[in-house]
């Protein structure tokens, strides 16, 4: 299933990101002003993935907010012309962040909403040296806020 990139926000669209907890929106705080200076457009919670198995006696509406709450979400996607980028934005990034980063890479190219590459980013507030080592081998960028 494609990704659900919704609408897209101005790169330095100063408001809340829709659907980000809060430890999520201090990494966005700190790196708000980077983002604006690299991309053209702003996604926030785009949805990507399979959902699960919806009940087919569900009323329609019910139907569709369960798929959409059941697909994983990329916290911020940005574009430019000739690329995309995934960003994962946690506190304290570990392994859940590099594996969330490299399926969300993985779950785009699935199905892409395009032919442009991607690159795989974690944007977080500390630095750890093993995350480091795995980011360099799966080429995720690993960005220090």
């Amino acid at each position: 299933m494609s990704p659900d990139l919704s609408l897209p926000f101005p790169a330095d669209w100063p408001g809340i990101p829709p659907g980000i907890p809060s430890g999520d929106f201090l990494i966005w705080e700190r790196w708000r002003a980077t983002a604006a200076g690299l991309f053209e457009r702003l996604y926030f919670n785009v949805r990507v993935g399979e959902p699960v198995q919806i009940d087919a006696a569900l009323a329609p509406e019910l139907q569709e907010m369960a798929v959409a709450l059941s697909r994983r979400r990329i916290d911020v996607v940005g574009e430019k012309a000739h690329i995309w980028y995934l960003i994962e934005l946690k506190w304290d990034a570990g392994a859940e962040a590099l594996g969330q980063a490299l399926l969300y890479k993985a779950l785009w190219h699935s199905d892409p909403p395009d032919s442009r590459p991607v690159e795989v980013s974690i944007v977080t507030n500390s630095f750890n040296k093993d995350i480091n080592i795995a980011c360099n081998t799966y080429d995720v960028d690993y960005i220090i806020v």
